[in-house]
């Protein structure tokens, strides 16, 4: 009896010991997946992290250029006036020049070149155009024989833009057309 006593707690030993490994195995196991899925969302996070780090540095980038771009614009804006006066001073000066009025014509070039590089544009060649409102402003409308209604007569002020973005209208005279037409047409009317 004794030792069918002993086997039988050998046998309860074992079982317990076997249930203890199971138990120790199924922790450890339990542990490894919670480790794992911890692992995952840390990843996830470090990714999600990286993602936001890159649209920062994007979104910094445009911001930096969108203000680079603004003042460009606005000290082209201010320029402006100073290269109408200069190229009204450049039209009055005679067609044989002094060095004084030669050195005037070479900053006014120089000047032009700059902001050309810059991408400036001069709105001016505008003669015989039909008027665009979006880079032209009509400051009076005349009867003109030579050009019909609607088309420009002559630019009194040039019109820029820096790209795409107009910096100023042409100040421009548009055509009414001719007055006889007009009449003739009115008077058919009738």
């Amino acid at each position: 009896i004794t030792i069918m006593a002993k086997r039988k707690g050998d046998s309860k030993e074992k079982h317990t010991r076997h249930q203890n490994v199971q138990d120790v195995t199924e922790e450890k196991t339990a542990a490894v997946e919670q480790m794992k899925k911890d692992l995952e969302e840390m990843e996830d996070k470090w990714l999600r992290a990286v993602a936001e780090l890159e649209n920062y540095k994007k979104r910094w980038s445009k911001e930096k250029q969108e203000l680079v771009i603004y003042a460009r614009v606005e000290f082209i804006k201010e320029m402006l006036p100073l290269l109408d006066h200069f190229e009204n001073a450049m039209q009055l000066l005679p067609k044989e020049k002094d060095d004084f009025e030669k050195g005037i014509e070479i900053i006014f070039k120089e000047m032009n070149n700059i902001l050309l590089r810059y991408g400036l544009v001069k709105i001016d060649n505008l003669a015989g155009e039909v008027f665009n409102p979006f880079e032209q402003e009509a400051i009076g409308y005349e009867e003109n024989g030579e050009f019909p209604e609607g088309v420009v007569i002559d630019v009194l002020r040039a019109g820029y833009r820096l790209g795409e973005k107009l910096l100023r209208p042409a100040l421009v005279k548009v055509s009414k057309g001719e007055k006889d037409k007009k009449n003739e047409a009115e008077n058919s009317e009738k």
